[in-house]
């Protein structure tokens, strides 16, 4: 991926997150605040390794498949 791709990537991580939060407060009806996310890419066990860390914390995952223009998807994980 070049370095060009990765900062959309990254972009697109962080305005799907405030979706995300805006999304959930109007579900839930009260406000959902969040910090500036951060996104990046990961490799599988750099993943793996941030959640072991948290292992007695429950977390709640939406995955979503990236279909054009780039391999891979959009991973959102909320903890409990």
């Amino acid at each position: 991926m070049s370095d060009l791709e990765e900062d959309i990537a990254v972009e697109v991580g962080n305005i799907g997150a405030g979706h995300a939060a805006n999304a959930l407060a109007n579900l839930l009806g009260c406000p959902v605040d969040m910090s500036v996310p951060s996104a990046g890419l990961l490799e599988v066990q750099e993943l793996e390794d941030e959640f072991r860390s948290k292992e007695d914390e429950i977390f709640y995952g939406i995955y979503v498949p990236v279909e054009e223009g780039l391999e891979g998807g959009v991973l959102l994980m909320v903890s409990r």
